[in-house]
């Protein structure tokens, strides 16, 4: 994974009476992953089990941020990727079962999803630290009265994700 780029690590914990398979689909429908992504099984045989990947790149975050549109969830993914925020690491819960159908629903605490939520981090170079809005104003913008206030652009994030010295622009 390059500097300058958005690292992604999806995770969720595999039950006794859950078929892994439908969980890897349930992980695929949040964050397009494939096998080189996925990380060791640091915990051997034994249930529960972790499945976890790691990836890279803003073309992985599409259907993420496709998904906040078309289910009009802007305003509350912000929020919640606003209140998780550390340093420049981001990071929200998803309801599993509900990613098994190809939904996307965040969900505020592990409670919510009975299954477990699968945890979805986002890794921003520590560069973008002091700069999270830009990134945020692509990912998930503000609204106001169901309308977009500003969204930055793919190519802005890409400038900036590069750029150690970059800052954004006040509208």
């Amino acid at each position: 994974m390059g500097e300058g780029e958005v690292r992604i690590r999806v995770s969720t914990w595999v039950n006794r009476t859950e078929n892994p398979s439908k969980v890897l689909r349930a992980i695929k429908n949040v964050v397009p992953v494939s096998e080189e992504d996925e990380l060791p099984d640091q915990l051997g045989e034994g249930w529960p089990r972790l499945m976890a990947f790691e990836t890279s790149g803003l073309d992985k975050l599409y259907k993420l941020r496709s998904s906040f549109r078309t289910n009009r969830i802007l305003d509350t993914a912000r929020m919640l990727l606003r209140s998780s925020l550390r340093g420049a690491v981001m990071e929200l819960l998803i309801h599993k079962q509900a990613a098994l159908s190809g939904s996307i629903v965040l969900c505020e605490g592990e409670e919510e999803s009975p299954l477990g939520a699968i945890h979805l981090e986002i890794i921003l170079p520590e560069h973008m630290e002091d700069n999270i809005t830009l990134f945020l104003d692509w990912l998930a913008p503000k609204t106001s009265g169901g309308r977009i206030v500003r969204e930055t652009t793919q190519a802005e994030v890409r400038a900036a994700l590069r750029s150690s010295g970059f800052t954004a622009q006040s509208p």
